[in-house]
């Protein structure tokens, strides 16, 4: 139980974390019937989070009714700087709680470089950035995201050198889609999706559903992402031969694999309908352009997601597991 608050288990807790996570406007009445937990346990949950820090109230309207009512946000005054690292390129984006950019720095590095040199100069461009943001808000450990083929530990060793600070946490592309792609719940009835980025960063990889109902990266998917990348490099650099060679991959991929769905993202607009993207695939081949969140790549939101969640968690205690 939770040390604050006998009433309040760490898995009511866990569950309605969760819910905030997805519900909105998230209303007491919404979070009861997200998680099947009574308004009496809602509400003690939000005291606890409000009394923490980690969560505010905030006047709204019901969305059906019109009438005035309190919404549960996170709360305001905290930034979370997200790193991503490849090899060749590196991007810090700066988020509030609610996950708003509010600074942002893109550099290319060098692909002959030792990856822990890349790490630092990306670190080092990080806290040039923080600086620069003033008193906009107390700005925690970064979420670090690292490209294939690159050592996590490594990586972590440089930046914490460089901050003074520990990670809030390191992770793959594909464990962070899946955790963007979780919480936006993506096609509900799908059982695998193939995800496809054809950005800066390109990569690609195929998501499964597990026991829980939560997307989780497949072990089929782990050489898609060089796949994309020599298919891509085979072609022109501009839109038309970013979109051959996006039809050329999934229609070569098609052939042995069979995803429910097919998710591209497309930060760089080269698929400006969808019409155009079907024309480019198999028959029968279901497939959507997923819309970026404020400039955030969908890697980068569920990175974001993950340390705010982390934030969440070391705030109201160290004993609530995660769902």
């Amino acid at each position: 139980m939770s040390p604050t608050n006998p009433a309040l288990s760490p898995a009511a807790l866990s569950h309605i974390l969760d819910a905030l996570e997805s519900v909105s406007p998230a209303t007491v009445k919404a979070l009861s019937e997200a998680t099947g937990l009574g308004q009496t346990t809602i509400s003690r949950a939000a005291a606890l989070g409000i009394s923490r820090g980690a969560l505010a109230h905030q006047r709204s309207s019901d969305p059906i009714s019109g009438r005035p009512c309190r919404v549960l946000v996170p709360a305001k005054g905290l930034l979370l700087p997200v790193l991503t690292l490849t090899r060749g390129y590196g991007s810090v984006r700066v988020v509030d709680t609610e996950l708003n950019p509010v600074g942002t720095a893109v550099t290319e590095l060098d692909p002959t470089a030792p990856p822990e040199e890349a790490a630092r100069l990306l670190a080092r461009r990080c806290l040039t950035l923080v600086r620069g943001l003033g008193s906009a808000g107390s700005v925690t450990a970064p979420v670090l995201l690292v490209g294939q083929g690159l050592s996590a530990d490594i990586l972590r060793e440089a930046v914490t050198d460089t901050l003074g600070v520990q990670p809030l946490a390191v992770m793959r592309h594909a464990e962070a889609v899946a955790r963007a792609v979780t919480v936006r719940n993506f096609t509900p009835n799908a059982a695998s999706l193939l995800f496809v980025s054809v950005g800066e960063d390109a990569h690609a990889f195929l998501l499964l559903r597990d026991g829980e109902g939560r997307w989780v990266p497949s072990s089929l998917g782990e050489n898609l992402t060089p796949a994309l990348c020599r298919t891509l490099r085979g072609t022109a650099p501009s839109a038309e031969g970013i979109r051959r060679g996006t039809a050329v991959f999934l229609t070569e991929l098609c052939r042995f694999i069979r995803p429910d769905r097919i998710e591209i993202e497309d930060p760089r607009g080269v698929f400006p309908d969808g019409g155009v993207l079907a024309s480019l695939l198999p028959s029968g081949v279901e497939a959507e352009v997923v819309s970026n969140r404020d400039g955030l790549t969908v890697a980068e939101e569920g990175a974001a997601l993950t340390g705010r969640r982390m934030l969440w968690e070391k705030v109201l205690g160290k004993d609530i597991g995660r769902k």
